[in-house]
């Protein structure tokens, strides 16, 4: 227990009473300002989304005007609680409590106390019956008195007992309300800076954006992201019909949760192949440095990568839910199998949609960063002139995303010359403000930035070096996230769906999370996001529609919703193994070497992407790391978790033929140093994965594929490809990669 010193205990209790009072003035000075939005916009997707912006405005109002003064007048009423009890414990002003002071007052009282009584009493009793003797007369008794006067010192000693209870006991209260009542009001800070940045985006820029089909009511939450006044100034620009003016903001002060929404919106341009959207914010690049484009977009491909892993997650869970047809089933359950791989088939196709977005998006990111696009400035010193040179350089880019869903970039570069030869003219370079014009310009140069499913349609070549930090930057963001997912799901607060907000999942686990994935708030005041799905049965009827172009009805929702409502949310071993290995597939590896790249590529037959220049060979491209593909992570999965074993049993091969290959690939005397690739064919525990392997372990793994038999290396790659056709790739367009 603790020590208790109170000094003026009527201070203490005005403070409270001065905390509720401002608690009523504040309820009532801003009791004018409460406006009721109501829903009265109409019943179809722009009616929707208005209705989703009241219902935003209604709940930050509710939040700010009648919820966070609760929370301060409840402050309030703790402080006065705990006076009061103080006050009844018989302190008027100042209290001292201490539980080890109240031990020894008891000890002395009921102790030494009763003691010196006792032996006095006794004494005197002696003396009275030594006088009594004497007089001849009756010795007077104390023991009456002394029993009196035991008891009297035992009351005193339980009374002080009690008042140090009841003191600690409302000191223990006190501080336990208290905590909650300042976590309670600590938690609207967010909340207050929410609002304020909301105050600073009009309302007619929202109805805009909602008339336009910018802002969707399922993409409602935008709104509620922005905490810094550069969130919402990137907000606003983001859904205006000038999306480029994002630029403007300084992009170290943007946040990751508002790239993740500039992500996500670039995605929805790629898929309605909106060219006036992307053209905007590609011609807003030109005009500013290499260096700022280039962080802004390494943001972005940032942002993209957590989209990317959150939607790989969520195909896995729905691809574990995958519906397995019955075997000697009734007509009824036939018929029942057919619709749930119907829509399964349908929502797995929606996913791939978008995720194939990420991909071109990604691809036209890192395109961007190849050509360095926007201004820089390098110089020369001319000895013979006895001027410092210098080249104020422009390339500048113009983006269309064609019918095949092809990014097509054409590139035009300027240079412009100015010398230097005193600090006046230094001074007059440093205040230059170009114009087009002003610029010496070349000729123009397309490129086609593309990407390709499958390992047949990469060819190699190496990515930029320039390029090395911003890759190890990417890297980092993207270990941080993994860990992040896997502290949400362990703890078990994240809610990956696979019929959910990819956005909303990805800023929910940025929001809980700390840096390291392990401190999360679990417990902390819920948000005001306003979240895609209200509950999973209106989020699976959302994506239905999304996949299927067509509402499902209710009475045939309820018939199928049994399977769907069982899908995991995360939290099985199985999701968790999966986070980890997608995460160490997609992990840019500056060490691993070329040829096991190949390899693997090979193996998984791992898409990527490309930029070309017309009529020339490839300039750079990105294979792991820069591309998802949901295919060759299955197929991955299948040969670490079983190795060749359900391929030899799908196509009938002996484990004579295995055994055949094996000896043939790994002589006898080598056997011993790959003991573990021979058990990882084998389907046994062997300690290694893909992508544990060394290049030599996985030429090995290679060797014994193709002496299996004839066309080895293409039968496995037809097995795999037939076991996962149903998760086939399709393009933006809906058509068949």
């Amino acid at each position: 227990m603790a020590d208790i010193r109170i000094l003026n205990r009527t201070d203490l209790e005005s403070y409270g009473k001065s905390i509720k009072n401002f608690a009523e003035t504040y309820r009532t000075e801003t009791n004018g300002l409460y406006r009721n939005f109501t829903d009265k916009a109409g019943s179809d997707s722009k009616g929707e989304a208005i209705n989703a912006y009241f219902q935003k405005l209604n709940m930050l109002q509710k939040q700010v005007f009648d919820e966070l003064p609760t929370a301060i007048k409840r402050y309030g009423y703790v402080v006065n609680t705990y006076t009061d009890a103080i006050k009844g414990a018989g302190f008027d002003d100042e209290c001292f409590s201490s539980d080890s002071g109240v031990v020894n007052l008891s000890l002395l009282l009921k102790g030494d106390q009763t003691d010196l009584i006792t032996t006095t009493s006794n004494q005197l009793d002696s003396a009275f019956q030594q006088a009594a003797e004497a007089m001849e007369s009756t010795a007077e008794d104390t023991k009456a008195i002394s029993e009196e006067a035991t008891k009297g010192l035992e009351e005193a000693a339980s009374t002080r007992t009690k008042k140090d209870t009841d003191v600690q006991t409302a000191y223990s209260k006190f501080t336990l309300d208290l905590l909650d009542a300042t976590a309670k009001i600590s938690a609207f800070q967010s909340v207050l800076e929410n609002a304020m940045c909301i105050s600073e985006i009009p309302s007619s820029t929202v109805f805009t954006a909602i008339a336009k089909g910018y802002l969707t009511a399922d993409q409602m939450y935008y709104l509620d992201v922005p905490k810094t006044k550069e969130d919402a100034q990137a907000l606003k620009a983001i859904i205006s019909e000038k999306p480029g003016d994002v630029l403007k903001v300084d992009p170290d002060k943007i946040s990751e949760e508002m790239y993740t929404i500039i992500a996500n919106e670039q995605n929805d341009w790629t898929m309605a192949n909106n060219n006036e959207m992307w053209q905007h914010f590609t011609n807003a690049l030109n005009d500013y440095s290499v260096e700022r484009n280039q962080k802004f977009t390494n943001n972005i491909l940032i942002g993209e990568d957590r989209l990317a892993q959150t939607k790989l997650t969520d195909m896995y869970i729905l691809y574990q839910k995958k519906p397995v047809e019955p075997v000697n089933g009734t007509p009824e359950q036939i018929e029942e199998y057919n619709e749930l791989l119907k829509q399964y088939n349908s929502m797995m196709a929606a996913h791939q949609k978008e995720l194939s977005a990420i991909n071109s998006n990604t691809a036209l990111m890192y395109s961007l960063q190849v050509l360095e696009v926007g201004t820089s400035r390098d110089t020369k010193v001319n000895t013979s002139r006895r001027v410092l040179e210098t080249y104020h350089r422009k390339t500048a880019a113009s983006v269309t995303l064609n019918e095949n869903g092809q990014f097509e970039i054409s590139i035009k570069k300027g240079v412009y010359q100015f010398d230097v030869s005193t600090v006046q003219s230094s001074n007059e370079e440093k205040n230059l403000k170009l114009k087009d014009s002003d610029y010496k310009w070349g000729d123009s140069k397309n490129y086609t930035a593309t990407t390709e499913y499958t390992d047949f349609g990469m060819k190699p070549s190496e990515y930029s070096k320039k390029l090395k930090q911003l890759e190890a930057d990417r890297e980092k963001a993207h270990n941080e996230y993994k860990d992040k997912i896997a502290g949400a799901i362990g703890k078990t607060i994240m809610s990956f769906v696979p019929y959910g907000s990819t956005a909303v999942s990805v800023i929910e686990t940025l929001g809980a999370l700390s840096t390291d994935g392990k401190d999360i708030d679990v417990n902390g005041v819920q948000s005001n996001l306003t979240k895609g799905v209200k509950s999973g049965r209106d989020d699976f009827k959302k994506q239905y529609k999304l996949a299927t172009g067509e509402s499902i009805p209710d009475s045939k929702l309820d018939k199928y919703w049994g399977h769907w409502s069982k899908i995991s949310s995360g939290l099985s071993d199985g999701v968790k193994a999966y986070v980890e290995h997608q995460s160490a597939m997609s992990k840019f590896d500056n060490d691993i070497t070329e040829e096991k790249k190949e390899m693997m590529n090979t193996i998984l037959d791992y898409g990527g992407w490309s930029l070309t220049p017309d009529g020339e060979k490839v300039l750079a491209d990105g294979r792991t790391g820069q591309y998802y593909d949901f295919n060759a992570t299955l197929r991955s999965l299948e040969l670490n978790e079983h190795g060749l074993m359900n391929y030899i049993e799908s196509e009938h091969i002996s484990m004579d033929k295995l055994n055949y290959a094996i000896n043939k690939s790994i002589p006898e005397k080598d056997r011993t140093d790959y003991a573990n690739v021979i058990s990882y064919v084998k389907g046994e525990d062997s300690g290694l994965t893909l992508e544990k392997m060394s290049a030599d372990e996985l030429e090995k793994f290679n060797n014994i594929i193709r002496n299996i038999e004839i066309n080895g290396m293409s039968n496995l790659g037809m097995y795999l490809h037939q076991t996962y056709e149903k998760e086939d790739v399709y393009a933006i367009n809906g058509k068949n990669n």
